[in-house]
């Protein structure tokens, strides 16, 4: 053999096994006190998420120091792991890492008209918030008008580059902390593979955004959504996992969630939604086959305008499973509308729903097993559905006025359930059933485990 051809065939072996081009997974850091010049090591960090966003490759994990971060028009994630190799941005633990891309309003405010301010803001202002509260706006989600003798307590406008204010209570916004911002925090751009673990995310229009539909395979975790003008997540990326997240005071109509998966095989688990006032969860509408376990639904928030809304709309492809939820309504909220076929509700526990679960017209082959449900009913208009083992009545729970509503002792929902295969442990992984059969609701019967 020629030296030559031996050179070449040995370099296509070695680029074959992944010699020619080594890649070694890299640990950066980020802290507010960093300079984006700098290594982005441990003792050197850089300033900016966004600058550690454009320079990770597969396998690279970016620790962001606790502070508050600042991101203008917002985070843009372009780059992408490998289902080996993710791309983690992870907050390094010694506190809260806080991203916003909201300024607070110095005025000064100007009396337009009765309880109406004005002051200047940036150009390309789309939210306001009044403290925490997120303002609405008189002009969207069924509201007439965009004008500002249109304007209703507790909302904004803006035209151009100013901002009207109608607070409630009539309240004069020169003595409370206004907040503007313009649209998303973070956007994702076909960035595969990616985790974002720990991170709060606050006072902005969508918390995260996708903006291309390719985008698939994305993790959030640990992190806290709040105070948000529109929606937590919207929509959720194909194949997406979103788990052990605190969502927060999210929109003020029934058009504005906190998630919103328009994709399919989405899995949501172990989070705790309160205070948001459309649907916690929307699951449309091409959103099928999504799995929805081990989350809270608690602390009703009243839509601007007047009344409530829910917290699940399994609505789209259907095929959702939907099991091992708590619903804690508070008498006013309701809690899953399934406008779709062939869900599986199993296992849930309601409390203060006056609509617990209501399937709607001409839909098929829904099953409802095995739940609890406390101030509720369950409204079937459908075909073909399959409802067994429900328990309407109080199961005696611990403790319900302060949300433990795990069983006690003498519980009637002990052993009442049937064997199902797809809910094979509880709320908090217990394995089921504990005893001759399968408890009702979300808890099986053992040992005192704290509620998270």
């Amino acid at each position: 053999m020629k030296r030559c051809d031996f050179l070449l065939e040995l370099c296509c072996l070695l680029f074959m096994l992944g010699w020619a081009h080594p890649t070694f997974a890299e640990a950066y850091y980020v802290a507010p006190d960093g300079q984006d010049g700098d290594p982005g090591n441990e003792t050197q960090p850089w300033r900016s998420i966004q600058h550690a966003a454009d320079r990770v490759h597969p396998g690279d994990t970016v620790r962001i120091r606790a502070g508050d971060y600042y991101v203008g028009q917002g985070l843009y994630f372009r780059r992408a792991g490998t289902a080996e190799a993710p791309i983690v941005y992870r907050a390094h633990g010694d506190g809260p890492v806080r991203i916003t891309n909201s300024t607070v309003l110095s005025g000064p405010w100007k009396k337009v008209q009765h309880d109406i301010y004005s002051t200047t803001v940036p150009k390309g202002t789309e939210c306001a918030f009044d403290g925490d509260e997120p303002l609405t706006s008189p002009g969207a989600h069924g509201f007439k008008g965009d004008t500002i003798g249109q304007m209703i307590p507790g909302s904004f406008l803006v035209e151009d580059q100013t901002l009207y204010v109608r607070l409630a209570g009539g309240a004069d916004p020169s003595a409370r902390k206004i907040r503007a911002a313009p649209y998303h925090a973070i956007s994702f751009y076909e960035n595969h593979y990616n985790v974002f673990d720990g991170l709060t995310v606050e006072y902005t229009y969508n918390a995260f955004k996708r903006q291309r539909d390719t985008t698939h395979h994305v993790t959030i975790r640990n992190c806290t959504i709040r105070c948000i003008r529109s929606q937590g997540i919207q929509p959720v990326a194909k194949d997406c996992v979103i788990e052990h997240n605190l969502f927060q005071k999210i929109g003020t109509t029934k058009f504005l969630h906190g998630i919103y998966c328009g994709t399919s095989n989405t899995i949501i688990r172990y989070n705790v939604f309160e205070e948001i006032a459309g649907a916690a969860i929307h699951l449309y509408p091409t959103g099928g086959r999504s799995e929805v376990y081990g989350n809270v639904f608690r602390k009703p928030r009243k839509m601007a305008g007047g009344g409530y809304y829910g917290e699940i709309v399994a609505w789209g492809d259907g095929g959702h499973k939907i099991y091992n939820n708590v619903f804690l309504g508070g008498g006013v909220r309701y809690g899953i509308s399934a406008n779709s076929n062939e869900n599986e509700i199993y296992h849930n526990t309601f409390v203060g729903c006056p609509r617990a679960i209501y399937l709607h017209e001409g839909k098929k082959g829904n099953r409802v097993q095995n739940n609890i449900l406390v101030e509720g009913k369950i409204e079937d208009h459908g075909r073909g559905s399959v409802i067994s083992n429900n328990m309407q009545a109080d199961p005696e729970f611990l403790n319900a006025a302060t949300g433990d509503v795990r069983l006690r002792p003498d519980s009637p929902a002990i052993d009442a359930g049937i064997r199902i295969p797809l809910v094979r442990t509880d709320f908090n992984r217990t394995p089921r059933p504990q005893g001759n059969a399968p408890d009702l609701g979300a808890f099986e019967f053992v040992e005192s485990k704290e509620l998270h």
